[in-house]
């Protein structure tokens, strides 16, 4: 008679498990993993490049407001 406690690789459940299930389950976890990590990296970049717009526009409207200072004092000036 076999000794049930001791684990054996015959049957069919563990031979599923081992040969379907578990690389199933590694495959979903490298593909879920390799997806967040894309994620991660392209929501970085969309944010980098959103703040290079926003410091350019301050940039810009800084500009134009000095420029439009100088305008106010040179009309001052003439009055």
């Amino acid at each position: 008679m076999k000794s049930s406690s001791r684990f054996s690789l015959r049957g069919l459940t563990p031979q599923l498990f081992l040969f379907f299930i578990l690389p199933l389950f590694l495959l979903l976890l490298v593909v879920t993993v390799g997806g967040v990590t894309l994620h991660q990296r392209e929501m970085r970049q969309m944010v980098g490049q959103r703040d290079q717009l926003v410091v350019r526009a301050a940039a810009k409207a800084l500009a134009a407001l000095e420029k439009g200072l100088g305008v106010i004092k040179v009309l001052a000036m003439l009055q």
